[in-house]
C-alpha cells in the first residue's frame, strides 16, 4: 500500500491480518474477505506474538483478532506503535462472550462467529469508510498545507471512487446524505454530512456558502446581484447558475475580495 505519511487517500486495498488460532474459522474469513476486492489478506496467526511480528513489519491498516487469544489486549494500544497510526482492529467474538457488550459501549467493531458473507460485508464497508475519514483528515501547520491531498477516494453505489480535488464542482446536502458533482459531470450521493465535508476539504479552494451548498472556488465563474436579496453564481462544469439568498451572496462577495481569486 502506498500511502503518504500526512494523511492522502489509500491508492490500494486495505491490507489486512487475521489473528485466530483456530484455522476453520481463519478460512471462513478469509472466504468472506475474499470477495470484496478492496480488502488485501496480507497474513493470518495463530498466537498474538506473531500477529504483534506482522503489525510490526508488515504495517497493516485492519486486524481481525480473536479477542480470546492469550494477551490479546495488548492491541488496544498497538496502533500507535505498529508504525501505521490509522490502524483498525476489528474483534471476533463469539454471542457469548462477556465482552460484547463493553465492545458496543466503547464503539468497538466486532465480527460475531460464525461469520455470515452479509456481516462481513457491512464490516468492510464501515473500515473503509473509517478508514478514508481518517486518511483525509487534514493536518494543521504549514507543513501539512504544502504535502495535501489532491485527491480523496468516496464510497458510491457501484465501489470505491477516485476524486481529484480540482474536479469537485460543488456539494450539495441532501439530508441526510449529501450529492458531489464534478466538472465531467458525474454526480454522487454519498453518506457524508455537509459538516464532515467542510472540515475535510482545504479552505483555501473550498467555501461553504449556506447551510446546504459547499462550492469549489477555483471552478467559480460569476457572481451576479440580480436583486437586493438574491444573486446568481456560475460554476464551470454545471450545466445552469445556482440561486444564493443575500447573505450568502454577500460573504461570498468578501471572501472573494480578500483572496486572490477575484479577478
Amino acid at each position: 500500500m502506498s500511502l503518504s505519511p500526512f494523511g492522502s487517500a489509500p491508492s490500494a486495498p486495505l491490507r489486512c491480518v487475521i489473528a485466530d488460532d483456530d484455522p476453520v474459522v481463519r478460512a471462513r474469513l478469509r472466504k468472506h474477505l475474499q470477495i470484496h476486492p478492496e480488502i488485501e489478506l496480507v497474513g493470518e496467526s495463530s498466537t498474538v506474538a506473531t500477529a504483534l511480528e506482522y503489525c510490526r513489519t508488515l504495517h497493516p491498516d485492519v486486524i481481525f483478532l480473536d479477542i480470546n487469544l492469550s494477551q490479546a489486549e495488548v492491541f488496544l494500544m498497538l496502533p500507535v506503535q505498529s508504525g501505521n497510526p490509522r490502524m483498525q482492529i476489528v474483534f471476533l467474538a463469539t454471542p457469548d462472550d462477556r465482552t460484547i457488550e463493553a465492545f458496543e459501549v466503547r464503539a468497538l467493531q466486532y465480527l460475531l462467529k460464525p461469520y455470515s458473507a452479509k456481516r462481513v460485508g457491512l464490516v468492510v464497508d464501515k473500515l473503509l469508510r473509517t478508514y478514508m475519514s481518517l486518511a483525509i483528515t487534514p493536518s494543521m501547520g504549514p507543513q501539512a498545507e504544502a504535502t495535501a491531498p489532491k485527491s480523496i477516494w468516496v464510497i458510491t453505489d457501484n465501489g470505491r471512487v477516485k476524486v481529484k480535488l480540482g474536479e469537485i464542482v460543488l456539494i450539495e446536502a441532501e439530508a441526510p446524505y449529501s450529492r458531489l458533482t464534478l466538472f465531467d459531470g458525474d454526480s454522487y450521493l454519498l453518506r457524508r454530512a455537509m459538516s464532515q465535508w467542510e472540515s475535510l476539504l482545504p479552505t483555501e479552494d473550498f467555501m461553504r456558502v449556506d447551510r446546504s451548498l459547499i462550492i469549489n472556488l477555483r471552478r467559480l465563474g460569476k457572481v451576479e446581484r440580480i436583486s437586493r436579496d438574491q444573486a446568481l453564481i456560475t460554476l464551470r462544469g454545471l450545466s445552469g447558475p445556482k440561486e444564493l439568498g443575500r447573505q450568502p451572496s454577500l460573504r461570498l462577495i468578501q471572501r472573494l475580495k480578500a483572496t486572490t481569486l477575484l479577478r
